[in-house]
């Protein structure tokens, strides 16, 4: 059992497989559908997907009170936890995590880690975490871990439409607008914690090889990720992407259901992990060679 739990929330798109083999604990958002609230789980997302709602979906970040009764849960068998969320420019949840971490302060220690990003950028700072804290690192080593993944990973977002961006005043209206007006693809980043354009595709195929030549100029790709619809295939962006990453270092996933109601059932993922590692498919060698690392730095420190 590691001494250090890791904890993301929803946004993060992990794959439950992934979470359940480097015990990543995930606080789902709320999202209000239809009158009810549920926890934003892989099947909420399929449902809504199915039933092409997702513009109507009000997602809220987890009250504090989620957190204190995952951080005491966890508190029973961790010696301390780190806490990874969204970015705090997007959503109110790293506050939450923030006031859940000062009331169990007294139980168990908590680090609150911005990863300033989200969807995969997000998942693979909680990954990267998660695997040092397997390999038996302490608290700081697990949140050093945390915020060098976080300075390599990047993600990019192709959108059908900005319409949901702009009703959730995720982008400015004025560029939305145009862009919807004249049926340009906008290409979105993550920048300084804000979702920012990278730039525009005049049509999908477009948008879909300006994915494919952004991957291109990275010198280094430890772990590639596509995320889209739980509905959505796209082959096309597969095959230029598989072809440049090897199958033990990429993987896809798709969309919580808060991130389909901010961009759309049409939008399509990539994040890139450009950190220094193994991939998710070599867990056993990866963790060992970490321990090791870490077990020479404390002999030279």
């Amino acid at each position: 059992m590691p001494r250090v739990a890791v904890v993301t929330d929803s946004t993060a798109d992990l794959p439950i497989a992934l979470c359940h083999r480097y015990g990543i604990t995930v606080v789902p958002m709320s999202i209000e559908h239809d009158g009810q609230f549920l926890d934003d789980k892989p099947e909420l997302a399929l449902t809504i997907a199915r039933s092409s709602t997702s513009e109507r979906l009000r997602v809220y970040h987890p009250p504090p009170s989620r957190f204190v009764e995952t951080y005491r849960q966890l508190g029973k068998a961790h010696e301390a936890i780190v806490s990874i969320h969204l970015s705090q420019r997007l959503s109110g949840t790293l506050h939450s995590a923030l006031e859940a971490s000062r009331a169990v302060s007294g139980q168990v220690a908590v680090r609150v880690l911005d990863s300033g990003s989200v969807s995969m950028g997000l998942g693979f700072v909680a990954l990267r975490a998660a695997q040092a804290a397997l390999a038996g690192a302490s608290l700081g080593e697990v949140v050093a871990s945390a915020q060098l993944a976080a300075e390599s990973v990047s993600v990019f977002f192709l959108l059908g439409s900005t319409g949901p961006l702009r009703q959730r005043r995720r982008i400015g209206w004025a560029a939305g607008l145009l862009t919807d007006v004249l049926g340009i693809r906008p290409l979105l980043t993550m920048s300084e914690g804000v979702v920012v354009p990278v730039t525009r595709a005049w049509a999908r195929p477009h948008g879909i090889s300006q994915l494919y030549e952004l991957a291109t100029e990275f010198p280094r790709i430890e772990r590639l990720a596509v995320i889209r619809s739980p509905e959505l295939r796209e082959t096309e962006l597969d095959a230029l992407l598989w072809s440049i990453c090897p199958p033990t270092r990429r993987l896809e996933t798709t969309f919580s259901a808060a991130l389909m109601s901010w961009f759309g059932p049409e939008a399509v993922g990539m994040a890139i992990d450009a950190s220094m590692g193994g991939s998710e498919e070599e867990t056993d060698g990866d963790v060992d060679a970490l321990a090791t690392s870490l077990d020479r730095n404390r002999q030279h420190g």
